[in-house]
């Protein structure tokens, strides 16, 4: 089966070797890490924070245009790659494990999609690297912490002030969680609004703090 069917580099289509998982190691090595500490100020916690308050924030990779991190998140996004969210949680676990010494973790929290998005793409690719995550840490999921209110068309074509306009009271609280920290999972941050929106509505439940973690951000 592999000599007809081999397995494929999930972002270059290369033919894998046996000692590659899901990406080649080109692709792995083409990756701009952001090589950010958890616990430490960087540019996504201090966007976040501007406009909610938050614990902490980290992003795996820059989300820059004609590299192997936009391509992943392409991937992952809009053609069922969940075998690279699995990979990149692997990234993950110990920058989050060496926050965890510090601060405990209660939960995670996953942005949602609308179920006609997810009807039509067949899956939300933060649930499958959440519960990833969760196998990792050890701690549970909350799927049902928020939920969308209402179907928008994607946002990735609209400025900045329109895409925080859009997104105002499209999330909202959908179950209460218990006091704790959080982490809040999103893919790829660009203007930071699906993120402080998701972070209002979870805020609405007494004594909760969150962690924003993103696969990738755009500055």
């Amino acid at each position: 089966m592999d000599f007809f069917f081999p397995k494929r580099c999930a972002c270059c289509s290369k033919i894998l070797s046996d000692n590659e998982a899901n990406l080649c190691v080109s692709c792995i090595s083409e990756i701009p890490f952001t090589h950010w500490s958890v616990d430490r100020e960087n540019e996504l916690y201090k966007k976040i924070n501007s406009y909610v308050p938050i614990l902490a924030a980290y992003s795996l990779m820059y989300y820059y245009e004609n590299t192997s991190s936009k391509a992943i998140i392409y991937r992952l996004k809009y053609q069922n790659f969940s075998l690279i969210g699995k990979e990149m949680s692997v990234l993950f676990e110990n920058p989050i494990k060496l926050f965890q010494q510090k601060h405990s973790l209660h939960g995670i929290v996953y942005v949602p999609i609308h179920e006609k998005k997810k009807k039509i793409r067949g899956y939300n690719q933060l649930e499958e690297l959440s519960i990833s995550l969760s196998q990792k840490l050890g701690i549970p999921i909350f799927h049902k912490a928020l939920k969308v209110s209402h179907y928008q068309e994607s946002q990735t074509t609209k400025n900045k002030l329109l895409r925080f306009k859009r997104r105002r009271n499209v999330f909202e609280k959908n179950e209460s969680i218990p006091p704790g920290n959080y982490l809040l999972i999103d893919d790829v941050s660009t203007s930071g609004s699906t993120i402080v929106n998701c972070v209002r509505e979870l805020h609405k439940n007494s004594k909760v703090s969150v962690v924003v973690i993103t696969m990738a951000v755009a500055l």
